[in-house]
């Protein structure tokens, strides 16, 4: 290494230098921290035609390698091997980087979160998922696009945990930074209007904020989505939550459309389809028994308004009544009283 750096032609001639000699550092492998390289190594001099120094071992290959191999092994559900790879590559990135916050080493955290959450077990991935956000914004920012695909990362795993309060605030943000970033049209806005939606409207809340998921598909009705599948999706979960608040005659009307837009794209015995169909059944029987509840709740409600107005014009004759026999008793009362003087 010395007569490499420094231009030393001692090393050539395996000849002492003071104050080392080229033969106590062969058996050296420096560690080189630069990302320049192809390969895993190159040899930097040769002392003989022969005899050539090892080669420098680039670190930061290897952790691009060690990796990739982890993002092989997830795909192919090895999720124990590629553990181990993905914590390899970001010991590798630490000692070439020095930096912890360094994208490589980002990854990796996010990698190892994925990992965890394809393993079931939500509480390391998102703990792992909140270190990766941390470091996000500690290198970037935190309005970075790494920073907002830490944000969906971490609603993803939130969401799978149940943790609903704590996914909605992650991926407002992620929606905040969206918008600042690149405005409230930006093509994943649909898209994260729809997860949030799909929050609300979850079974768990039993319609608590159905209310709140309709004002939200309400609004995605007014945007211009990318996907016509996805409307069609849309849609549907709007006529469910209007259902849920017993507007049952606009669910049907929406899921008509849900499900003419679901026919352009699959076919009738599709699950989806068949669901569609099924729903928009229920609803219009609830729709029909609800016209007929209140058909008859109103003829009712007339039936008493009438009996109300016999029964006040009844009350008024008795008391007219009343009043004339009153005046006729004062009137007899007062001949009387005449006919004695």
């Amino acid at each position: 290494a010395a007569c490499y750096t420094d231009g030393n032609t001692s090393g050539a001639r395996l000849t002492a230098s003071y104050p080392i000699s080229p033969i106590d550092i062969v058996d050296i492998v420096p560690l080189m921290k630069h990302s320049a390289a192809y390969y895993e190594g190159f040899s930097p001099c040769s002392l003989s035609p022969t005899l050539v120094t090892p080669p420098l071992q680039i670190s930061l290959y290897d952790a691009k390698m060690a990796l990739e191999r982890a993002h092989l092994q997830m795909t192919g559900r090895g999720l124990s091997r590629a553990l181990e790879l993905t914590q390899e590559a970001a010991t590798l990135y630490q000692r070439v980087t020095e930096n912890g916050a360094h994208p490589g080493v980002v990854e990796c955290i996010e990698l190892m979160a994925n990992i965890f959450l394809e393993a079931n077990d939500p509480a390391l991935a998102t703990a792992n998922g909140a270190k990766a956000l941390g470091l996000a914004v500690q290198s970037g920012g935190f309005d970075g696009p790494n920073v907002f695909q830490a944000h969906v990362m971490m609603f993803q795993m939130l969401f799978s945990a149940r943790e609903f309060d704590q996914c909605v605030k992650h991926l407002r943000a992620a929606m905040y930074i969206l918008e600042i970033s690149g405005g409230p049209r930006h093509a994943e806005h649909y898209d994260a209007l729809h997860k949030l939606g799909a929050v609300y409207s979850h079974d768990e809340y039993k319609g608590k904020y159905s209310a709140d998921a309709v004002s939200i598909f309400r609004e995605l009705e007014g945007l211009n989505p990318n996907d016509r599948l996805l409307e069609g999706f849309t849609l549907r979960a709007l006529a469910k939550n209007l259902a849920l608040n017993g507007e049952y005659r606009d669910a049907v009307d929406v899921e008509k459309k849900a499900n003419k837009a679901l026919s352009r794209f699959i076919a009738k015995d599709h699950a989806a389809m068949k669901e569609s169909d099924s729903d928009l059944k229920t609803y219009t029987e609830l729709a029909v028994k609800q016209g007929n509840r209140s058909v008859v709740k109103k003829t009712k409600k007339e039936q008493e308004e009438l009996a109300e107005a016999m029964a006040a014009d009844l009350m008024a004759a008795e008391e007219k009544q009343q009043q004339i026999e009153e005046e006729a008793k004062k009137k007899k009362l007062n001949k009387k009283k005449k006919g004695k003087k």
